[in-house]
């Protein structure tokens, strides 16, 4: 990206932007995390009934803060089973809401991209990708109805009785048991998609402002069509934080969308400053809180 931009031009377009709409941006950005934290705290209150929201946020939101220096845009979820578990939360059930919790969002995610995708004026896929991302959706939702399913529970119970004297493949096997649990959560599910399609739609707006302050003329569907795949992206393996491949895909499918290249280079990396800046309240928990074990070392 750094090669293909116009150092002068990404400059001046960058001075220009609408502070208005960055602080805005910034604003929903934030919105989202605290909505990302609402929908785990009320699938980890499905296991652990006397939870409270107060303790969940802290420990959420410097997970997203470490999100930004650790592998995947997914290494923050360590951190914060972690900072719960420090609080005397079980492990078993942070690590199964923290599944669940991501399944949710993935899965939520999905489906929103490729009904985009099917229905965007700017983006034309061909009938074999189209067919792939249908495929894609319907083959994640039978595989999560498998993990549910009645028969897989009597397995993973008799494996469990099989290595109840192996630490290690006890409490994978236990962790998996409690994640079965949640077929019959559809309140907190159902919840959970809801607030997912809310967070994202706030996300999607973010992109689809400072891109409209930048100029780029693209519909609010490209943007939902677009997003999703930029989120899935950014959660593979590859970078630090999803660096990169995050800029990368977004720029590529904005071009494709017929976007000018510039403009969209501009738009990745505002919406980076926009992602680091509401990220920053994360690191208050951990100069603030005793159980980050900084205060602690200090006593």
């Amino acid at each position: 990206l750094a090669s293909l931009a116009d150092r002068e031009t990404l400059w001046k377009t960058i001075l220009s932007a609408p502070r208005a709409a960055m602080l805005f941006a910034v604003g929903l950005s934030i919105a989202a995390i605290v909505i990302g934290s609402i929908r785990w705290w009320l699938l980890l209150r499905y296991l652990h009934s006397s939870i409270g929201y107060q303790a969940v946020l802290p420990s959420y939101y410097l997970g997203i803060f470490c999100n930004n220096f650790l592998p995947t845009g997914m290494g923050g979820d360590i951190v914060r089973i972690l900072h719960l578990n420090l609080r005397g939360f079980q492990t078993k059930e942070l690590i199964g809401s923290a599944i669940v919790d991501r399944t949710v969002g993935l899965g939520s995610v999905l489906i929103m991209g490729t009904v985009s995708i099917l229905l965007s004026p700017d983006l034309r896929f061909g009938a074999v990708t189209q067919l792939t991302l249908v495929a894609l959706t319907v083959g994640m939702f039978a595989g999560i109805g498998l993990f549910l399913s009645e028969r897989l529970l009597v397995g993973i119970e008799r494996l469990a009785q099989r290595y109840s004297y192996t630490r290690k493949r006890r409490t994978v096997l236990e962790v998996v048991s409690l994640c079965q649990t949640y077929k019959t959560a559809k309140g907190p599910l159902l919840a959970g998609i809801a607030l997912t399609l809310i967070m994202q739609t706030a996300v999607i707006l973010v992109y689809y402002l400072l891109g409209r302050g930048l100029g780029i003329e693209l519909s609010m569907l490209t943007y939902f069509a677009v997003i999703p795949i930029v989120f899935i992206a950014a959660s593979l393996p590859i970078s630090i934080g999803g660096l990169g491949v995050r800029e990368g895909v977004l720029v590529t499918l904005l071009t494709a969308a017929h976007a000018d290249q510039q403009l969209a280079i501009t738009l990745s990396l505002i919406y980076l400053g926009v992602l680091w800046l509401s990220s920053l309240p994360g690191v208050l928990v951990v100069f603030g809180d005793p159980y980050t074990g900084l205060r602690t070392n200090k006593s």
